[in-house]
C-alpha cells in the first residue's frame, strides 16, 4: 500500500465507521462526561489504526528505518509539537510537583516508550493483523484477567464484553475464518507484541491519576518527552543497527506518525482516561480493526466477507454489553 493513501484512508473511513458505532456508543452516553470520554476514545482508536500502516511501511523489508530510531523520532517530534501548542495556548509548561513529575516519567516509560518499542520490534516479524489483535484487544483482556487473579470484584458483564470484543476482532482481522485460525508470525515477535499490551495496561494505571489532575496536554507532552529520553541509551547501544531514513516518503510517514497517532491520539486518550474506567476505555480499542476494515472496503475496495460482518456485529455487541453495565451502575 502506498503510504500516501494512509491519512486519506483513515479520514475517509471516519464517516462509515462512526455510523456503525452510533448505537452502542449512544447507550454509553448516559452522562456528558461519558459522552466525551467515548468520543475521544473512539477518535484515538481511529488515529491509532494508521499506526500499523505507517509502521509496516517503515519497518518491512527493505526497512526505511529501524525500530529504535523510529521510537525516538516519533516521540521527540510529538513532544515538540505538543510543547509548541501548549506555548501557543499559554499553558503552564512546568510540572506542578515532584510527584507529578514522577508520574509523568512512569507514564512515559510504560504507556509510551516500552509499549512502542516492544510493539515495533514485534512487528518486524509479525503481520499487522496479528499485532493489531494483541495491541488493540489485549489490554482489556489483560485488565480483566488481572482483576480475577488479584480477586477484585469482576462482573460477568465485564468478562462477556471483553470476550466478545476479542472474538469479534479476530473475525474482523481474518484471524478466524472458515479455514481455521491463522495467527501468523514468529513466536518471539508475538511475545513482544503481547508484552507491549501488558506495558500499555501498566502505563494506564500509572497515568490514570496524572490525567485526572488537569493540564492533560502538558502531562502528555512531558510523558512523551521522557519516552524519547528513555530511548536515547537504546539508540546508542544499538547504533550499529540504526537505519537513518533517507527518502522524503519515509520522513513524511514519520512526521505523520508523530502528529496523528501520537500527538492527537494520546492527548485524546489522556482526556478519555480521566472520564472512563480503564477496562471500558480499553474495550473501545476493539473498534480500531473495524475502522480499518470499513475504510479499506470503501476506499481501497478490499473484500468484506460475511465473517467480517459477523465480527463487526460481535465487537458492537461487546460495546453494548459494556453500555448495559453503565446503565445499571
Amino acid at each position: 500500500m502506498d503510504i500516501r493513501y494512509g491519512l486519506l484512508y483513515y479520514v475517509m473511513s471516519l464517516l462509515p465507521s462512526a455510523a456503525i458505532s452510533i448505537h452502542p456508543c449512544r447507550l454509553l452516553m448516559s452522562e456528558s462526561s461519558t459522552t466525551k470520554g467515548i468520543f475521544l476514545a473512539i477518535l484515538s482508536c481511529l488515529l491509532w489504526g494508521s499506526l500499523f500502516i505507517f509502521a509496516r511501511y517503515l519497518l518491512r523489508t527493505p526497512a526505511k528505518i529501524d525500530p529504535y530510531l523510529l521510537v525516538f523520532l516519533r516521540f521527540l517530534l510529538s513532544a515538540a509539537i505538543l510543547f509548541a501548542y501548549a506555548k501557543y495556548k499559554r499553558l503552564p509548561l512546568k510540572p506542578k510537583s515532584r510527584r507529578q513529575l514522577i508520574d509523568m516519567m512512569k507514564t512515559g516509560f510504560f504507556l509510551y516508550w516500552l509499549m512502542a518499542l516492544l510493539s515495533f520490534i514485534g512487528q518486524r516479524t509479525v503481520t499487522a493483523m496479528t499485532a493489531s489483535l494483541f495491541v488493540e484487544s489485549g489490554p482489556a483482556i489483560i485488565l480483566i484477567a488481572w482483576k480475577i487473579i488479584s480477586r477484585q470484584k469482576t462482573t460477568k458483564v465485564e468478562c462477556a464484553a471483553c470476550a466478545l470484543g476479542l472474538l469479534g476482532s479476530m473475525l474482523v482481522l481474518n484471524i478466524i475464518s472458515p479455514n481455521g485460525i491463522h495467527l501468523s508470525g514468529n513466536p518471539l515477535g508475538i511475545l513482544f507484541v503481547f508484552l507491549s499490551a501488558v506495558s500499555w495496561v501498566i502505563g494506564g494505571y500509572c497515568g490514570k491519576d496524572l490525567m485526572r489532575e488537569g493540564d492533560r496536554i502538558i502531562g502528555t507532552a512531558w510523558s512523551i518527552l521522557f519516552c524519547a529520553i528513555f530511548d536515547i541509551p537504546v539508540v546508542l547501544l544499538m547504533r550499529h543497527q540504526i537505519i537513518f531514513p533517507s527518502t522524503p516518503a519515509a520522513w513524511a510517514a514519520i512526521l505523520s506518525m508523530a502528529i496523528f497517532p501520537t500527538s492527537i491520539a494520546f492527548v485524546a486518550w489522556g482526556e478519555a482516561m480521566a472520564l472512563l474506567p480503564l477496562w471500558k476505555l480499553n474495550l473501545t480499542q476493539n473498534l480500531t480493526p473495524v475502522f480499518t476494515l470499513i475504510g479499506s472496503y470503501f476506499i481501497l475496495h478490499e473484500p468484506l466477507t460475511t465473517w467480517n460482518l459477523v465480527g463487526i456485529a460481535i465487537v458492537l455487541a461487546g460495546l453494548s454489553a459494556a453500555a448495559l453495565k453503565s446503565q445499571k451502575t
